[in-house]
């Protein structure tokens, strides 16, 4: 059994921190277009991902969230 590479291993971590950006964008717009009324909701279900994001190795993504 081989191990994969660190090479895709790498890529790999490097296309979830592309995802994970674009989600962030995506969260990002949702929240600054959404209703007074329904923002309580929208942060109740954004603000956990947005602060386990703080944590990402990547700091595009950090900087992202900060």
């Amino acid at each position: 059994m081989s191990e994969p590479s660190s090479s895709s291993s790498s890529s790999a971590a490097a296309k979830s921190d592309a995802e994970l950006e674009e989600m962030l964008d995506r969260m990002l717009t949702r929240l600054a277009l959404s209703d007074d009324s329904k923002l309580q909701a929208l942060l109740a279900r954004l603000l956990p991902m947005t602060i386990s994001s703080l944590s990402s190795t990547s700091s595009a993504v950090r900087n992202k969230v900060s």
